[in-house]
This record gives C-alpha cells, sequence and structure tokens, in this order.
C-alpha cells in the first residue's frame, strides 16, 4: 500500500514534534538530575536532491568545408554558408549593372541559393575573380558550387528567371 503525499507530510510533522517534545523533555530532566547538562538531541537532517539532468546529446563535428584556393573573399565567405551560390560581378557606377544586380539577387533568392555581388571596382576583388574564373567580362554573373567551381557562367545582360534556372539546375 503506497501513502498519499498528505499523509507523509503529516507523517514526518508528527515524528518531528515527537523528536522536539523528546529533546525538551531531555533537557528538562537533565538538568533536575546531579546539575549535568545532558548532549544536545540531534535531529535527522533531510537532504534534498535534485534530478540529475539528462544528459545533453552531442552533435558529431562538422566536416571542414575545404575550397578552392584564390576564391574571391566575398565568394569564398558566401561558400562556408551556402553549398550554391551565385556570383555576379559588376560595376556598382553603372546604372545598368545596378539594376541587373536586383535581377540577379531576386534570381538567387528564387532558386533558394547564396547570392555574393563582386565589385570590379575593387582591386582585390577583381585581380580575384580574373584569376579564379580567367574571364574579365564584366557584368558576369556565375552559378557556383563548392568547392568552389563556376558550373554556369551568363555574361552581360540577365534576368531573374534565367539566374534561377541556372542556380536551380546546378544542384
Amino acid at each position: 500500500m503506497t501513502l498519499s503525499t498528505p499523509l507523509k507530510v503529516l507523517g514526518l510533522a508528527a515524528l518531528a514534534l515527537a523528536l522536539a517534545g523528546a529533546g525538551v523533555v531531555t533537557l528538562l530532566l537533565g538538568h533536575t538530575k546531579h546539575g549535568t547538562t545532558p548532549a544536545p538531541a540531534v535531529t535527522p537532517t533531510t537532504v534534498h536532491r535534485a534530478a540529475p539532468s539528462p544528459a545533453k546529446p552531442v552533435a558529431p563535428p562538422k566536416p571542414a568545408i575545404h575550397l578552392v584556393a584564390g576564391l574571391p573573399a566575398p565568394l569564398h565567405a558566401a561558400l562556408l554558408r551556402s553549398k550554391e551560390v551565385v556570383a555576379f560581378v559588376y560595376v556598382p557606377t553603372s546604372p545598368d549593372d545596378r539594376t541587373l544586380l536586383a535581377q540577379v539577387k531576386k534570381g538567387a533568392h528564387d532558386a533558394r541559393v547564396g547570392f555574393v555581388a563582386l565589385n570590379a571596382h575593387d582591386e582585390k576583388v577583381a585581380e580575384a575573380v580574373f584569376s579564379w574564373a580567367r574571364s574579365s567580362a564584366v557584368p558576369a554573373t556565375y552559378v557556383v558550387r563548392r568547392p568552389g567551381n563556376a558550373v554556369f557562367e551568363l555574361q552581360g545582360l540577365t534576368d531573374r528567371i534565367a539566374v534561377a534556372q541556372a542556380a536551380a539546375s546546378a544542384r
């Protein structure tokens, strides 16, 4: 038979009261006999232990991502976050390139792949693009898959649908 919680609490309270009463009686009777003081009554202490916390599962380490050497820094960073990336090389002072930039970005978004804009006026970026892509065409759109291989190259004007199709077929 299992006792309910209120009965257990009541039983513990009665036990504590009985022990306290015994301690008082012993203390009073001890003073009346021979004038000695009895040893203090020992009351039981209850140790409350917290329930052990469940072990947290340890996630397996992610494999290291190895990318092609010499990638433009923004493209390198984008490939660390996404397996496929649309890279758009443009000249920011060109109104046509800025309009095209918006179209290419929307196409990458539609295909649900990463996107990076590579400014051809930045000397380091331009040198890295030329050594990686072996092309100096601006504007140019590349669909890049890890480890840094261009699987599609669209030079000149393009639209969001063409970019989305190229990015989707890169999977």
